[in-house]
């Protein structure tokens, strides 16, 4: 295998795991129980989040609207109560000793910079490429080829690391490689396959 010169981080699913699991939490500790239809609308909501079917910044009206119509979440207390996932940052930085490792996001920038505030976050990238900004919005599988051209990468020399088996689809038949994550540790097992860990 040819050896990997940057590693492509997705931010949704990856850096940020399960976010309407985290949602629900933060609703009901404000004492606002949820039925299973705003469970599954949450749930929902996640999925179309993930699948580029809705915009990061439709996403948290979207929460309120079905979830907390009378006690709406607040945006900070929101960006606050979100959690990052240290295994996958942890391999973002094991990573990074042999090659460079870029997060990407088509979150709205006000979200990631509260993350790194909090959290840290963009210490454990060599850079933060903000996908919005990219005009793929209407062809997502355009943005891993752009990508590619714009860093100059050749096929097999990158490799993305996203959640979403969409994407990661789209990544291979553009020409990169990818990995579906589930957790660390099966991050590691890929990893190790691929010979990139030892």
């Amino acid at each position: 295998m040819k050896h990997i010169q940057r590693y492509y981080f997705m931010a949704g699913g990856v850096i940020l795991p399960r976010l309407s699991a985290q949602v629900i939490t933060m609703l009901e500790k404000q004492d606002n129980p949820l039925s299973e239809r705003q469970r599954l609308a949450l749930f929902d909501l996640e999925r179309a989040l993930f699948s580029g079917a809705l915009p990061a910044g439709s996403y948290f009206d979207r929460v309120n609207a079905a979830a907390a119509p009378q006690q709406p979440l607040a945006l900070d207390g929101f960006l606050q109560g979100i959690e990052v996932d240290a295994g996958a940052l942890s391999v973002a930085d094991e990573l990074r000793r042999n090659s460079q490792v870029i997060l990407l996001s088509d979150y709205p920038p006000e979200w990631l910079a509260a993350l790194d505030h909090r959290s840290g976050v963009f210490a454990h990238f060599d850079r933060v490429l903000p996908l919005q900004g990219m005009g793929c919005e209407d062809d997502r599988a355009a943005i891993f080829s752009r990508l590619c051209k714009a860093d100059e990468l050749s096929a097999g020399t990158s490799l993305l690391v996203d959640a979403n088996p969409f994407r990661t689809t789209l990544a291979i038949r553009q020409g990169v490689d990818a990995i579906i994550y589930v957790d660390e540790r099966r991050l590691h097992r890929e990893l190790w396959l691929r010979a990139v860990l030892l």
